[in-house]
């Protein structure tokens, strides 16, 4: 749902895929946001795992 939602935010803003930019950008948000990736990110002595669609929202 959350990604048909952005993929309807994209055309109507009228992003232009034909660009090669900006569908590598799509595709990795998309890739992190179902793919399940995991980045840690360590601050001090507190650890943070951004996750899936936490990750995704940051990209």
């Amino acid at each position: 749902m959350i990604a048909s939602i952005g993929a309807r935010t994209l055309v109507e803003n009228r992003v232009d895929f034909s660009k090669t930019r900006n569908m590598i950008i799509a595709s990795v948000i998309l890739v992190f946001g179902l793919g399940g990736a995991v980045i840690p990110i360590e601050i001090g002595m507190i650890e943070i795992q951004l996750v899936g669609m936490a990750l995704a929202a940051i990209n």
